[in-house]
């Protein structure tokens, strides 16, 4: 739907250099009748989905993405946030073009550490389903799980995550 509230819950353009907000289109979409569109190199903007309320849950999330270009830096592209540092996020790597999982340390995930490995290499105008699994919800600390997916396959996941509670989905920088 082309309706924010629907499928998200708002668009958020962040940081000096956003001047153009996401937008829904109709032009290149996998299947249905609309697709968001983030022109990354344009701006910092991104699709929010806001949960209910903030918890230490366990939740998937899934998105399909397509690249017309790549970005030329590495950046953020698909997340689980929390209500502050300590959780998952898809970061694409310029050097390689791959995805990686991070753990995010702080609000906004300027600094991370990768876990895992890399994704295999993705290529432009193709359309891939990524797939975020963060789960808050095991009593002992440091035994959380942060698991990233590309089509389907794992490419890299931890069981020794503390995770904060989690608030939104972001897609986009």
């Amino acid at each position: 739907s082309a309706t924010a509230a629907v499928e998200f819950s708002n668009v958020t353009c962040t940081g000096a250099s956003c001047t153009v907000a996401a937008t829904v289109q109709s032009t290149t979409v996998r299947s249905g009748t609309y697709a968001g569109r983030n022109n990354e190199s344009a701006s910092n903007s991104r699709f929010v989905h806001q949960f209910q309320g903030a918890a230490k849950t366990d939740v998937y999330a899934r998105v399909y993405i397509r690249f017309a270009s790549f970005p030329d830096d590495k950046r953020g592209i698909f997340a689980i946030v929390a209500t502050a540092a300590n959780f998952g996020a898809i970061l694409f790597d310029n050097v390689n073009n791959t995805l990686e999982l991070h753990s995010c340390t702080n609000a906004s995930c300027p600094t991370s550490n990768q876990i895992g490995s890399a994704s295999g290499v993705i290529s432009t105008n193709t359309w891939y389903r990524l797939e975020l699994h963060s789960d808050g919800t095991p009593a002992t600390a440091n035994t959380d799980i942060l698991e990233a997916k590309l089509d389907g396959t794992t490419f890299a996941s931890s069981s020794t995550e503390e995770l904060n509670t989690v608030s939104q989905v972001f897609v986009g920088a």
